[in-house]
């Protein structure tokens, strides 16, 4: 896999991707078994056994920067509180690793997601691909206490839910020329 860069930001190709939203897709199935195991067991099979998403997973990704460097965040979407069967449509989950936030909704229905929030072009989607590549770092990064927003953006309409969410900039680091042997 090759980083393709610009003089402000790192580009990754959509090729790449793939990878990346396997991981973090079965890493929120994991996370999912260890806690309330509400995902169907073929999300899981499927990825282990293919390779390849479950139809109709969505991956996002975001900076995180946060003394804690891990977070999680789980949220069962049921049908909106005016629906009486009170189905389970889907599991979102946010997590964080060391500097990069996900999020993965891991739908159990067929159907299409609304608009989301996407904090100023902060959360990006690699999964599926929006766009051939990927602007890295974006604008603005998350912590501890916003990504609690991030995870709440994917809403199942049951509760109304009114934050103030303040992001800081993201900086890319730049780091010092390695010194070469004498």
């Amino acid at each position: 896999m090759r980083w393709l860069s610009s003089s402000t930001k790192r580009r990754r190709p959509v090729s790449g991707r793939l990878a990346g939203m396997c991981r973090a897709a079965k890493m929120a199935v994991l996370m999912d078994a260890i806690g309330d195991n509400i995902v169907p067991h073929g999300v899981g099979q499927g990825l282990e056994i293919h390779r390849q998403p479950h139809h109709g997973i969505r991956v996002w990704i975001a900076a995180y920067h946060d003394p804690n460097p891990l977070a999680l965040v789980s949220r069962p979407i049921y049908m909106p509180r005016n629906d009486q069967r009170g189905e389970l449509l889907g599991l979102c989950v946010t997590f964080s690793v060391v500097k990069v936030a996900f999020q993965v909704l891991i739908p159990f229905f067929d159907g299409n997601l609304a608009p989301l929030e996407d904090f100023r072009d902060s959360v990006l989607q690699i999964w599926p691909p929006s766009s051939p590549l990927l602007d890295w770092p974006p604008p603005l990064r998350f912590d501890q206490k916003s990504i609690q927003a991030l995870a709440v953006r994917i809403n199942d309409n049951r509760e109304d839910v009114t934050m103030e969410v303040t992001l800081s900039v993201a900086e890319r680091v730049r780091r010092a020329p390695s010194a070469e042997p004498e």
